[in-house]
Order: structure tokens, then C-alpha cells, then sequence
């Protein structure tokens, strides 16, 4: 949970900030104004227009980089706490109560494949408790079976 913390503290930062920053510019309204107007006489009416353009631009770049972070970092969180939550459910609980105890699961047995039960019946281990619910079946001989053996030399 401290990378968590860290977060936390790093959104707080972040929006310290930008709220000191728009909060000074509020405060000064004609410095912003005056620089605009030094930057046009110096450079050009145009350049300082497509300035603003590129740099409004890689504004919205960096907040939706911002944005996509903090979100990217929450939902780790998020997917991490849900697997951490889905792991104790799993393991068991505490049942309060009279007959208090720890409920536990038993692991479930890995289910054989039909490869699996193939080669323990070639080597002779097929499990007892799968012969025991299956019932035998065996091809009974029919008179016509010994007649269409007929051979005479």
C-alpha cells in the first residue's frame, strides 16, 4: 500500500499546483497581457498565434497523458485489491457463531483427460473408483458369428 500512499501524495501535489497557478494568474491579470504583447511586437502577430496553438495543444497532450496515468494507476489498484479480495474468499472465512470454525475449501482434484485415463489404463493404474461406476460391457457370440466361419480345405 505504499506506492498507493505515493499516488495519493502525487495527485495531492498535482493539484496544489495547478490551483496555486491559476490562483496567482488571477491575481496579476495584466503581466500575461503585457508578455503577449512584447511577444507580437518582437516575433509576429502569426508566429505568436501559432505558438499558443502548438503549445494549447501539447497542453491537452500532457493532461490527457496525466489523466490516462492516474487512471492507468488506479485501476492496477483496483485489479489488484479485487484479486486480493477473490484470493481470502477462496481460502476461507471466518464463520462466527456457536459452531465457530474455519471454513476452508478443499483444493479440487485436477479432472483427468480421456489422454490421461488412456494411459493409465495401457499401464495398468486405471482408477478403481472410475471402474466401479462404469459397467462392463462385453460382446456376447451369436450363432451366425460361428457359421460365417465355415472353412473347409
Amino acid at each position: 500500500m505504499d506506492d498507493a500512499k505515493g499516488l495519493i501524495v502525487f495527485i495531492a501535489v498535482f493539484v496544489l499546483l495547478a490551483v496555486a497557478g491559476i490562483g496567482l494568474s488571477k491575481v496579476d491579470e495584466i503581466t500575461p497581457i503585457v508578455a503577449e504583447a512584447q511577444a507580437g511586437a518582437a516575433i509576429g502577430t502569426g508566429t505568436v498565434l501559432a505558438l499558443e496553438q502548438g503549445v494549447s495543444i501539447l497542453l491537452k497532450l500532457l493532461i490527457g497523458a496525466v489523466v490516462t496515468g492516474v487512471a492507468a494507476a488506479v485501476f492496477t489498484e483496483a485489479r489488484k485489491a479485487y484479486a486480493l479480495w477473490k484470493r481470502n474468499a477462496r481460502t476461507g472465512r471466518w464463520q462466527g457463531g456457536p459452531n465457530a470454525k474455519w471454513q476452508t475449501k478443499a483444493p479440487a482434484e485436477p479432472k483427468l483427460r480421456r489422454e490421461d485415463l488412456m494411459l493409465l489404463a495401457l499401464s495398468g493404474q486405471y482408477p478403481a473408483e472410475k471402474l466401479a461406476g462404469r459397467p462392463r460391457v462385453s460382446r456376447m457370440r451369436t450363432e451366425s458369428d460361428e457359421e460365417a466361419l465355415d472353412i473347409s480345405i
